[in-house]
């Protein structure tokens, strides 16, 4: 994920401040579930990639490569864990959104967003059984008025080395006058 964030970033932005974007991970709570038994941070790193690739196909750099890439990642991902489906929604806003920029449809990305969804049928029995066995017992129930506090708990790190940068830099440049 952290190299993706580098490539994506650097392009942009320019290789010291991609560093820095390439590094913020590390300062949130998403390096706990980096480190934890199950299987988040193999989808993220893929999501990571499938961004990068959509980029790259967007751009028309390397664009086999990137449609292939993108294909793949997004198929794996779903494969690791069935609820990274939901993230082929915001490629697909995305892409829409480029199609209205560009007025046409770029067919080839949408064939990569269809083949990363082949998995999604042979899920379904596993799915509606999981259903049928859990659905009283579900630990992790969804919960919209969780959703800021999460975000609270994983971002809360960063807020300390965000501030810590901040007084590094008013430091140093007290110094430079």
């Amino acid at each position: 994920m952290q190299v993706s964030i580098f490539y994506i970033a650097r392009k942009r932005v320019g290789t010291l401040y991609a560093a820095l974007a390439m590094l913020f991970p590390a300062v949130t709570g998403a390096l706990y579930y980096a480190t934890e038994a199950r299987a988040y941070a193999l989808p993220l790193g893929l999501e990571s990639v499938a961004l990068l690739c959509w980029l790259w196909a967007a751009e028309h750099e390397r664009r086999g490569v990137a449609l292939v890439g993108l294909a793949v990642a997004l198929g794996l991902s779903v494969n690791l864990s069935f609820q990274t489906v939901l993230l082929c929604f915001p490629f697909g806003l995305g892409e829409l959104t480029r199609t209205w920029q560009r007025r046409r449809v770029d067919v080839p990305v949408w064939i990569a967003f269809g083949a990363s969804a082949l998995p999604v049928p042979f899920f379904l029995p596993f799915l509606r059984a999981l259903r049928a066995q859990n659905s009283a017992g579900l630990f992790a129930k969804p919960d919209w008025n969780q959703t800021v506090a999460d975000y609270l708990m994983f971002l809360k790190p960063a807020v300390w080395v965000g501030f810590a940068a901040f007084v590094a830099v008013v430091v140093w440049c007290a110094v430079q006058r």
